[in-house]
């Protein structure tokens, strides 16, 4: 067989590309970094590269969740092109929970490479959000100089170079992991040990499992918790204050509004904290579960297919509960719009509050497909 026949009957490396439409809108860099990519992994490694754009023409659909530990399976690749406003999408940020947990289940986060597209001097470990110090503790790579440039310039140019080259290690490192160990699959792997730790027994069973979902589902419950009775305290101090702020004169109104953030920022901030908590340990959860449910449907007993069942429902009820709690934090957050406008300090003490709410809402996304799999 000739080297262009080898190459062309290789299966082709599968990227999925996850990205906030505001920055392509206003940029327009997204197609020239899909093209450029399967034109370098090809030219410079020889290895084909299929890049997708949205979960429809991956063909992981509604199900997408359930896809993804699948495409692990295959070495997909998985690139969020991050800024402010992909933190600020709940569907991104969905994505890049669900991937990591996944694939960090399987020992394979290289699999995961972040694009930096915009604020990379706010990518940093002492960031308030969970999600991006996550992005900081992975192999991030910095385009944002390249993206500013533009295709067709020598630092595009050069930067695509380096994430092709990065993106074929990266798969031909987990491909070699599939085939030193003589598994059919990353799964096969995680099932029968760890591949970060060769020679050592992780085995992750049946019942390792179901003890991490129990741990998991305790301590988002604690965050839970956490989050409401600061919002109980919110609530109640916001009440006082906002009818000193409608009484208060006018020249004293910037004033009011500045003691009520001081008042206000402890308590935005503790949501912030506990949204962020529900929003890591429920992805972790979430792929611990998908594990689960699917090793009991495979391997199961008729009776623990019942039981998992029941388990779902029950879960399905905590999550209406919190549906719930999400109902009256986004009411809030909508009407307290107006006073925003009053200070900068005041908006600057709320801000936590929003970036709380954004994790919470992630977090029930994330159980509310819990309910499809007890169908």
């Amino acid at each position: 067989m000739s080297i262009d026949e080898s190459m062309s009957t290789q299966l082709p490396i599968r990227c999925f590309l996850s990205y906030a439409r505001a920055d392509d809108e206003e940029y327009e860099f997204i197609h020239a970094l899909k093209t450029t990519l399967e034109h370098n992994c090809f030219s410079q490694c020889g290895r084909k590269l299929e890049v997708f754009l949205d979960r429809e023409s991956i063909g992981w659909g509604d199900d997408w969740r359930d896809r993804i530990a699948d495409s692990l399976n295959n070495a997909t690749v998985f690139i969020p092109v991050v800024s402010l406003q992909f933190f600020a999408r709940e569907a991104c940020r969905a994505e890049l929970q669900a991937f990591h947990a996944a694939a960090k289940n399987l020992g394979v986060t290289e699999l995961l490479l972040p694009l930096v597209a915009f604020g990379k001097d706010r990518i940093t470990s002492e960031s308030d959000d969970a999600l991006i110090r996550m992005v900081e503790k992975l192999q991030h790579l910095d385009i944002q100089d390249a993206v500013i440039s533009g295709p067709k310039t020598r630092e595009w140019r050069t930067t695509m170079l380096d994430i092709a080259a990065r993106l074929v290690a990266a798969v031909e490192g987990a491909e070699k992991i599939i085939q030193d160990r003589g598994a059919a699959s990353l799964v096969d792997i995680a099932q029968n040990g760890s591949v970060s730790s060769a020679g050592e027994d992780n085995h992750l069973g049946l019942y390792e499992l179901n003890l991490r979902v129990q741990a998991g589902i305790s301590s988002f419950e604690t965050s839970a918790n956490e989050a409401v009775g600061s919002l109980g305290n919110l609530l109640t101090v916001f009440q006082g204050s906002t009818q000193r702020l409608n009484n208060a004169p006018r020249d004293v109104t910037t004033a009011v509004a500045a003691e009520v953030a001081r008042d206000i920022e402890e308590v935005t901030i503790n949501i912030q904290r506990a949204g962020g908590q529900m929003e890591t340990t429920i992805s972790a959860v979430d792929a611990d579960l998908r594990q689960y449910h699917a090793l009991i449907m495979e391997f199961g007993s008729d009776d623990m297919k019942q039981t998992m069942k029941r388990d779902l429902d029950g879960l399905e009820k905590q999550f209406s509960e919190i549906q719930n709690v999400m109902d009256v934090m986004a009411d809030f957050v909508k009407q307290i719009q107006p006073v925003e406008v009053l200070s900068a300090p005041l908006r600057k003490a709320l801000r936590p509050l929003r970036l709380g709410v954004n994790s919470i809402q992630v977090a029930v996304a994330t159980m509310e497909s819990w309910t499809k799999l007890g169908q």
